[in-house]
Parts: structure tokens; C-alpha cells; sequence
């Protein structure tokens, strides 16, 4: 099955700071927001796909390190206060994300988080790619994410947050969509693991990446 690139976008954790984020955001994680703002951006690719297709769209959301600063913030308001904060909680879990990006979009189709160390940018990759070949859905969100602020703090690394999305979809899809002149999506070209880095493990920068380098190629 041929596969094209319909849209990308990025958001960076230095993007975060001049952000404006909508009021109905102010408990999001940062996760949430970065994962969230990069899809609107691969989106504005392609203005309108997403109310036209809604129901064929799908979204596989990554990371490495999941809402690991959130679960800390969690364990560390239990151990002082002796309160599991339900909040907290329910934002320290891996599928958080992409279910706040699943709410904000409409998305009905299918979802999935996937969380497996460096490998995570390939078995997202090909997650997406087979729900598209078993026609499960007919376009799909793919979405890398890594926020780690307060745990870069506490083993004193800088270690490269953000986000990155493409939105990817069958050849014929696009064309009946009208998108007859999209690039083609060669998975090779951006399936590499996160490389090794001993002095942040488990933490990744995502600028390392090979997707995140694709996507900055492109812009």
C-alpha cells in the first residue's frame, strides 16, 4: 500500500513558553499541550481534513517517557501530604495524552498509545502503518512526545523536550480527497530507534530522533 504525507508539524518546549494556551487547557500537562499544539500544526497542512474525516482518522501517540513528571509530582504530593491527588493521577497515566488529544480533536477513529524505550519512534511508526493496511482506518495522526522538565532537573541534564506529528493516509484516500500531489511516505527514511545516551537513561531527547529530524528537514 502506497502511503503520502498529507501534513507535519513540531512544538518545542522553548515554542511552550510564548504559548497561549486556551483557558479549557489550564490542567493539561505539558505532555498534553505540546502533543496537542503539534498536531493542530501538522493539521493547518491540510485545512478542513479533519471535519471531513473525521471517522477515518486515526491516532497513534508515543513516548518514551510517558507523563513521567507528572507521576513524580503524584508520589511527591502522597509522601508530603499523605493525599493522592485524583488529578494527578488520572494525568500520570500513559494513555493521558493521547486521550486529551483524542477529546479536543473529535478524533472517532481508532487510538492507541505506545510507550516502549528507544525503539518507541519505529513501533509507533508501524502501529499506524498497519491500521492503515488492515483498513482499520484510512489516514492516521502519528504523534512522538517527550516533557520530562522536572526529571532533566533532578539528574541535572538538559535533555531536549517536545513534540512532533505527521499526518499520514492511503494514496487513494488523499486523491479522493482532492490531495493528488502529496510526497510519498517512505517509512524507511524514518523509522530509526532513539540512539543510546547512558548519561540521560531512560530520559530521550527528542531532537535526536530521526522523525523529529524529518519533519525539521521539511519546514
Amino acid at each position: 500500500m502506497k502511503l503520502v504525507l498529507l501534513g507535519h508539524g513540531r512544538f518545542t518546549s522553548a515554542d511552550l513558553e510564548v504559548y497561549q494556551t486556551p483557558p479549557q487547557w489550564r490542567k493539561a500537562t505539558r505532555n498534553m499541550i505540546m502533543a496537542t499544539a503539534s498536531i493542530e500544526r501538522a493539521l493547518g497542512k491540510v485545512p478542513g481534513f479533519i471535519d471531513r474525516a473525521n471517522e477515518d482518522t486515526g491516532l497513534v501517540l508515543g513516548s518514551s517517557s510517558g507523563e513521567l513528571d507528572t507521576s513524580s509530582e503524584f508520589l511527591i504530593t502522597l509522601d508530603r501530604m499523605k493525599v493522592a491527588r485524583p488529578l494527578l493521577f488520572q494525568n500520570s497515566l500513559h494513555n493521558a495524552t493521547t486521550g486529551f488529544a483524542s477529546i479536543h480533536f473529535r478524533l472517532t477513529g481508532p487510538t492507541f498509545s505506545i510507550s516502549s524505550g528507544l525503539q518507541m519512534p519505529r513501533e509507533t511508526l508501524l502501529m499506524a502503518q498497519a491500521l492503515l493496511e488492515d483498513g482499520v482506518c484510512r489516514a492516521c495522526l502519528v504523534t512522538l512526545v517527550e516533557g520530562h522538565r522536572l526529571l532533566s532537573g533532578f539528574i541535572k541534564e538538559s535533555v531536549d523536550e517536545g513534540a512532533a506529528t505527521v499526518l499520514l493516509a492511503e494514496a487513494e484516500f488523499a486523491a479522493s480527497l482532492g490531495y493528488e500531489s502529496t510526497p510519498e511516505f517512505i517509512m524507511a527514511d524514518w523509522i530509526a530507534d532513539y540512539p543510546e545516551n547512558p548519561a540521560t537513561a531512560p530520559l530521550v531527547a527528542i531532537s535526536g530522533s530521526q522523525f523529529y529530524r524529518q519533519i525539521v528537514e521539511r519546514e
